[in-house]
């Protein structure tokens, strides 16, 4: 049977972060899903980071070609991919626990082609997440979309896509800059429905000034990240 989700990591020298970002889905509360990790041609020990991962859990498939670039790696993943619904993970980037679980949650509700979540830039992968309480799941309008935070508008991650809508797409090979924005805009130019997640969180006391919990604490829905990204999530 088909997993429910097909996570995409691209992955070219990452040896030191790609840890993190694997034991991140390892720790998802909806355990149907699947990896598909693309080795860029690293020069360092990611794959066999990659592999050592995938030798303890079946579910992270390990894929290698020549060096050939991100958008080859997410391409050859796309071909490959086989869950229902698909969303993209750089390989030095984190998921909050609960992604899977409540982006398909709200895909299902609606049958939405596309559901947009939200990210948060950190140095510090390891942090703990935030447990989140509640979810809202909307109806968002083209118009809803494009005045998100541009990051979000162009990036390919921070989504979760149908299947159907992400492999009739590519992301364009020949560029050396804005494949993400590119492959975003052929997927939206066929989606019949968007989607958006928005999240409360319970929230804790603390005095520590860097820490999320001090951020947007209240019982209102707001845009937590379920992303939580090391380097800019757009090119």
């Amino acid at each position: 049977m088909d997993p429910l989700i097909s996570v995409i990591i691209p992955v070219y020298n990452l040896e030191s972060e790609l840890a993190a970002c694997l034991e991140s889905v390892q720790a998802q509360t909806l355990p149907d899903w699947e990896a598909v990790c693309v080795d860029d041609g690293s020069a360092d020990g990611s794959l066999s980071v990659l592999r050592a991962f995938a030798a303890e859990d079946a579910r992270i498939r390990v894929l290698h070609q020549q060096n050939a670039g991100v958008s080859a790696a997410r391409d050859l993943a796309l071909e490959n991919a086989q869950g229902q619904f698909i969303c993209f993970l750089d390989g030095d980037d984190v998921l909050h626990p609960q992604t899977f679980e409540l982006l398909s949650g709200c895909m299902q509700s609606g049958s939405y082609d596309v559901v947009v979540s939200s990210y948060r830039r950190t140095r510090d992968q390891r942090e703990p997440f935030p447990p989140l309480s509640q979810t809202a799941c909307r109806d968002m309008s083209e118009a809803e979309y494009f005045a998100l935070d541009p990051v979000i508008v162009r990036s390919a991650c921070m989504k979760l896509f149908r299947r159907e809508a992400a492999q009739a797409a590519r992301f364009p090979e020949r560029f050396s800059h804005g494949e993400d924005t590119h492959y975003v805009f052929q997927v939206l130019s066929t989606a019949a429905r968007l989607a958006s997640v928005l999240s409360t969180r319970r929230c804790t006391a603390t005095t520590n000034e860097r820490s999320p919990l001090r951020e947007n604490c209240s019982a209102r829905p707001t845009s937590l990240p379920f992303w939580r990204c090391a380097t800019p999530a757009t090119s």
